[in-house]
């Protein structure tokens, strides 16, 4: 039985709280970087000379690397399921088809 907080032999934290407070503070980390561009584009207009179809359009270069590879890491998964014999993955069977909204598959 693991003891939470300790790493077994194959290095996995068996810590779940460890791991919430990890992924909250990324996620509280991202939205911070997104507030802070937003209330700095004012001055990055006027000391750069740029407009703010600029600071979106960098915002969004900001953000490709991480569409470069999560698309990839989507093939990377169906590879995986296929492998598995079309095993059940809770955490890869729900689908963004929307924006917004997102679906369960049955």
């Amino acid at each position: 039985m693991a003891t939470p907080g300790v790493k077994d032999g194959s290095g996995v934290l068996h810590n779940r709280w460890v791991m919430l407070a990890v992924l909250t503070t990324a996620r509280l980390a991202l939205g911070f970087q997104f507030q802070s561009v937003g209330s700095t584009a004012p001055f990055l207009v006027a000391n750069l000379c740029i407009d703010y179809a600029t600071v979106g359009f960098l915002m969004g270069l900001y953000l490709l690397p991480g569409v470069v590879v999560a698309l990839p890491g989507r093939v990377f998964e169906s590879a995986l399921r296929r492998q598995a014999g079309g095993s059940h993955w809770p955490a890869a069977d729900v689908h963004c088809r929307h924006p917004g909204r997102c679906e369960r598959q049955l």
